[in-house]
C-alpha cells in the first residue's frame, strides 16, 4: 500500500510525475518469494489492492453496462447490507485508508479478498454471487 501512496504524492501533491515514474517502475519491478509484488497494468493504475478481473483503461465512456445492473440490483443489495449490519459483521471491518479520514470513521468489509469469498457471504449470498458475476 506504501508504494502507491508514495507515488500518488509524488505525482500530484509534490508535482513530481517523473519521480512518480521512477517509484512505479521500481515497484513493479518488486518480487516476494519469487512472484510479482505489484500487478500494476500501468503507472495511472495503482490500488492498494489490485483485483485481476477488474478492467483498467484511462477513460470511461458512456458505456456503463456495470452501473446499470448495481441500480437494478440495489433493492436487494441494501437488504443484504442491512442484514450485515444486524447481525454484526459492520463491527467486524477494516480500516486501511487512513488519508480517506478527516472527520468521522471510514471502514470497509472486504466480500473478496482477492483470493477467497468472506465468511460475510453467507449472511449476503445475493450480494456475492452478484458481484462474482460482474465482469469486472
Amino acid at each position: 500500500g506504501c508504494w502507491s501512496r508514495v507515488i500518488i504524492q509524488l505525482r500530484f501533491q509534490m508535482n513530481q510525475p517523473e519521480k512518480a515514474k521512477e517509484y512505479y517502475d521500481r515497484a513493479v519491478q518488486l518480487k516476494w518469494a519469487g512472484d510479482q509484488v505489484h500487478h500494476w497494468p500501468n503507472e495511472w493504475h495503482i490500488p492498494t489492492l489490485m483485483m485481476p478481473k477488474l478492467r483498467s483503461q484511462p477513460l470511461w465512456t458512456k458505456d456503463l453496462t456495470t452501473s446499470g445492473k448495481m441500480e437494478a440490483a440495489s433493492p436487494f443489495l441494501q437488504e443484504e447490507v442491512k442484514q450485515l449490519i444486524e447481525v454484526g459483521w459492520m463491527q467486524k471491518t477494516t480500516q486501511n485508508d487512513h488519508v480517506l479520514i478527516t472527520k468521522g470513521s471510514w471502514s470497509e468489509l472486504k466480500l473478496w479478498s482477492g483470493k477467497e469469498w468472506s465468511e460475510a457471504c453467507l449472511t449476503a449470498p445475493r450480494t456475492c454471487r452478484f458481484l462474482s458475476e460482474l465482469p469486472e
